[in-house]
Order: C-alpha cells, then structure tokens, then sequence
C-alpha cells in the first residue's frame, strides 16, 4: 500500500555501506511525512545480495517504475547506456529476455 514502502539495499561487505542505507532509508520515511503532510511512511530496507537480473525482475514483478533504480551514473534524465550502471542494467534485461527500454526510462 502507499504508507509501507520496500526499498532492498544492495551494501556489499562494507559496515559503512548498511548505515549509509539505513540513514537514507530514514530521510526517505521523513521526507514522505513533509510530501503528504501526515506521518511518515514505514520503509523497510532489508539488505539484500541480488545482482541486477534478481532486482529487474523484483521490479517489474512489483510494476515498479524503473527509475525508481535509477541504472545511470550520469546526471541526466535518461540512462545514458555508456556508463557501468547502464551497462549492467542493459545486461540485466538481456538476461530476462526483455527489451532495453531506451527513452521510456526516467529518474524517480
């Protein structure tokens, strides 16, 4: 529902990395109090160790919008399909059979 949100952090072995997401994790329940004037949203972010295939599919099994994982390191509103993130992502659709939708993503 709209007031529980699901956010899997990928943190890797760095101890900094789990905090880092729990922190953002906060703002994030914290910013969605200020954008609906209420009380803040439950966000859960279990620490997760899926590769890119495992997190498309999670979306799109969710029909999650795809910006919500936002593959490119630029700061652009398309994926600029050059950089690691784009190209792992690219991949990832490969895996799963589906087309790249170049141009239909954009930043959540």
């Amino acid at each position: 529902d709209s007031e529980h949100v699901v956010w899997p952090r990928r943190c890797g072995p760095e101890a900094a990395s789990v905090a880092d997401s729990l922190a953002l994790a906060r703002h994030l329940s914290e910013a969605t109090a200020l954008e609906g004037g209420g009380s803040p949203r439950t966000v859960q972010a279990p620490i997760i160790d899926l590769n890119e295939s495992q997190v498309l599919e999670l979306l799109l099994e969710a029909n999650a919008p795809l910006g919500a994982a936002w593959p490119c390191e630029k700061d652009q509103t398309t994926p600029c399909g050059a950089c690691d993130g784009s190209q792992r992502w690219q991949e990832a659709f490969r895996d799963l059979g589906q087309a790249w939708p170049w141009g239909e993503i954009q930043a959540v």
